[in-house]
């Protein structure tokens, strides 16, 4: 079985590689070309393990990636993720190829291209982007929003001031262009942002829904977990459109099973990426717009088949 570390992932690829991959493995999603099993999650020591496995109809081969999440590595000096996705033949089973993912930054890249793509088909005009998350996703999501279109004032908010100072520095290494300044007042810059992206493990909500107005677009991606929540249920309940990666495991995982449940969100109203990759619906200016994303295991096989190609 062939083996690609991190390392070689590292030099031969980089964030733009896989946005058009994962437009591809999203539309083949919706279409209901993908055969995926459920997701697993379950909590291990200090942590929580996800499971995610997927193949495409007529594909050579088929993907499960294992990803743990331990917090505590950071005061160990190591990542808090670890991965691997393990390929394996269609026809025999066999694994044939197995991908590291040390510090999850495969994962981190598949996850942004997806919140590239958010941008590029809801995203308003923006002048000031707002990140709520000081980790290595919420880095990577402004670095996506980033490649789509500029802005000129990016702001950073996070519950740790110090990780909200060090990632304000790295990112204006990486946007000189950008005027970048930490906040601690959140409802003031949810009235300063066009855009906003909500990237934390936070287990209970910050982003209400009555600061939200018309105009606003919100990429949500770190409640992936039956525990995890950013956004509160009235955020769903006054969005004109809410996109999601998938219908099904949404209605799962994170806080968008809380609004439905509640009775301000209908579920017969949600639609998929996938589906508006494929049938782009002009923006309305005064619209907010919402995108619920959760990681469906076609990202990582789309991914792993990235690597394939890329990798010596």
């Amino acid at each position: 079985m062939r083996v690609i570390t991190s390392e070689q992932v590292k030099a031969a690829l980089e964030l733009v590689d896989f946005v058009e991959p994962m437009g591809r493995a999203l539309a083949a999603y919706s279409r209901g070309d993908v055969l995926a099993a459920p997701m697993s999650l379950f909590e291990v020591p200090g942590g929580e393990t996800h499971i995610k496995a997927a193949v495409l109809r007529g594909g050579r081969r088929w993907s499960v990636k294992v990803v743990t999440n331990v917090p505590a590595n950071a005061a160990r000096g190591l990542p808090a993720a670890h991965a691997t996705v393990t390929l394996f033949d269609v026809d025999s089973g066999q694994p044939v190829v197995l991908i590291q993912d040390d510090g999850g930054r495969l994962t981190g890249w598949r996850t942004a291209a997806v919140g590239a793509i958010s941008a590029q088909l809801l995203a308003p005009p923006t002048r000031t982007l707002l990140v709520a998350g000081t980790g290595q996703q919420a880095r990577l999501q402004v670095q996506a929003f980033a490649s789509i279109q500029e802005f000129s004032r990016l702001l950073i908010w996070g519950r740790r001031t110090d990780a909200v100072g060090r990632l304000a520095a790295e990112l204006r290494m990486m946007l000189p262009q950008v005027d970048v300044v930490a906040v601690s007042d959140l409802e003031r810059a949810v009235a300063e942002a066009q855009s906003v992206i909500a990237a934390t493990a936070s287990t209970e909500p910050f982003l209400r829904g009555e600061w939200l107005r018309p105009g606003h677009h919100v990429t949500a991606l770190g409640a992936d977990d039956l525990v995890k929540r950013e956004l509160d249920a009235t955020a769903f309940g006054r969005a004109d459109r809410v996109y999601v990666d998938s219908i099904a495991q949404n209605l799962e995982v994170g806080e968008l099973r809380g609004a439905v449940d509640a009775g301000v969100l209908d579920a017969g109203s949600l639609v998929e990426l996938g589906t508006l990759w494929m049938n782009p619906v002009p923006r309305k200016p005064d619209e907010i717009t919402i995108a619920k994303l959760t990681g469906i295991g076609v990202q990582d096989l789309a991914a792993a088949e990235v690597v394939l190609e890329r990798v010596p």
